[in-house]
């Protein structure tokens, strides 16, 4: 009797042990997140919880508690401890949370629960002090002075008139001032030559003179 219980006992185990899946808490954002503790802001936690079969597990209950001293922060509720179903998907997220003013590693410790099986995480963040500034804002582009900046215009040059672009009138007056050019030349020769004087010892020609006087008409001889 006492061995057929002990040997029914064995059979069930195996059977009891695998209705009561286990459970894993994975973090899939939130590690190592930096929360600003002058600005207020910090970077949400999300864990998701699967089974055995490594498959989310919906309807889980999640709790996330943050430290009770030093670093640490409040959720929206203004507690520390904030418990989350998982969805369809196995997920919780404690959003939200806001850091005190003391700057350090914060330790997030979260549980699931389910099905009496509990899995536990930890959540590694750190609060910072940043002052957030303004960047500065750039200078407003200065006008260009067109005055300054127009380039001054090249002097115009006056080309040399050439033959084909000469009207009839400027050809007349050209040709006139060569002639007159040339003529005066030839004046100045001219009255260069009748002023020497001869040199001693040579006898000019005498100048032939002509007297007009009465034609006389003569018989045939």
């Amino acid at each position: 009797m006492r061995r057929a219980f002990l040997a029914l006992t064995l059979l069930t185990l195996p059977a009891l042990y695998a209705q009561q899946p286990q459970l894993r808490v994975v973090v899939i954002a939130g590690e190592d997140a930096l929360n600003n503790t002058l600005a207020g802001a910090s970077r949400d936690i999300t864990v998701e919880v699967r089974g055995p079969d490594q498959m989310p597990v919906s309807g889980a209950t999640v709790t996330f508690v943050l430290p009770d001293t030093g670093a640490s922060g409040t959720f929206p509720n203004g507690q520390r401890t904030l418990m989350v179903d998982t969805n369809n998907q196995g997920r919780a997220t404690a959003a939200g949370i806001r850091p005190n003013n003391i700057a350090g590693p914060v330790q997030v410790r979260v549980s699931a629960s389910y099905l009496g099986v509990i899995a536990t995480a930890v959540v590694r963040q750190t609060n910072v002090a940043v002052a957030i500034t303004e960047p500065p804002k750039p200078a407003p582009a200065k006008a260009k002075d067109t005055a300054t900046a127009r380039p001054a215009p090249a002097a115009a040059s006056t080309p040399a008139p050439s033959k084909q672009g000469m009207s009839k009138t400027t050809k007349i007056v050209l040709v006139l001032a060569i002639i007159g050019g040339a003529a005066a030349g030839g004046i100045a020769v001219g009255a260069k030559g009748g002023s020497s004087s001869s040199s001693p010892g040579t006898t000019s020609n005498p100048p032939i003179v002509i007297t007009p006087g009465t034609p006389t008409v003569g018989g045939g001889q």
